[in-house]
């Protein structure tokens, strides 16, 4: 790879890259630092946003994503294909509803906040107490925004019906124990659309954070102990039996 483009997810942001991004093999990196919720509570604003992010490179370039981050990615892909060779999905946002078992409150968001932390990581031991306090401060500080993008992205993303427009190739990377996009709802359209799907074992909803030397390794082409290459077909007989 030439250029690595890191979209992280609604509301955590660029840090999730840390320990994985330098363990990718490219050229050149650029990882949008802020959660998307920060940007903007709107679709339309961060697709525009990103992609004249996109258009600055010089040269096509792989999207490297997670959570909402994903779906956003594949819609680049859709919309900018002379500017993107490749993406890489992670706990993409768009094939069901995300309906997060936790209480709203709008005047004291803390609580749901650090109830989410458990949802998003399988072992939150795994990572540092700042990431940890770096999430649920953005999800206190950005609460309407998510509320918004969350209402948006359940009503308007499609990323199966989106992926059936992109030409460049679309590698899967999943955390086993996702339980916030699990890899059930995406089973479809991986098949469909031939997407080339690999799971990290015993990890969550973000695996370049929580384990970023598989996910880098799978990134890079490699399997580690810790992964499993989905042949799809299979691997969607024994989930629906």
């Amino acid at each position: 790879m030439k250029n690595t483009f890191y979209l992280s997810g609604m509301f955590a942001g660029g840090f999730i890259w840390d320990r994985a991004q330098p363990l990718i093999e490219a050229e050149n990196h650029k990882v949008l630092l802020p959660a998307l919720c920060e940007i903007s509570g709107k679709l339309d604003e961060l697709m525009e946003e990103i992609s004249a992010e996109i258009r600055a490179f010089n040269d096509p370039v792989t999207l490297i994503s997670n959570s909402l981050g994903s779906y956003i990615a594949l819609s680049m892909a859709k919309t900018l294909p002379e500017h993107v060779e490749k993406v890489i999905i992670s706990g993409s946002a768009g094939f069901q509803d995300v309906k997060l078992p936790v209480a709203m409150n709008r005047r004291n968001p803390r609580p749901a906040a650090e109830a989410l932390i458990s949802l998003i990581f399988h072992d939150k031991a795994r990572v540092e107490q700042r990431y940890i306090d770096m999430v649920i401060d953005c999800f206190e500080d950005n609460f309407m925004s998510i509320l918004r993008l969350m209402n948006e992205s359940n009503k308007s993303a499609n990323a199966g019906e989106v992926m059936r427009d992109v030409r460049c190739p679309i590698q899967a990377i999943w955390g086993g124990q996702d339980v916030i996009t699990p890899l059930s709802s995406a089973l479809e359209a991986f098949t469909e659309c031939e997407v080339q799907t690999s799971i990290v074992r015993q990890c969550g909803h973000s695996p370049m954070c929580e384990l970023p030397e598989d996910f880098s390794s799978l990134v890079n082409g490699r399997l580690t102990r810790n992964v499993e290459e989905l042949d799809l077909l299979s691997y969607g007989r024994v989930v629906n039996a």
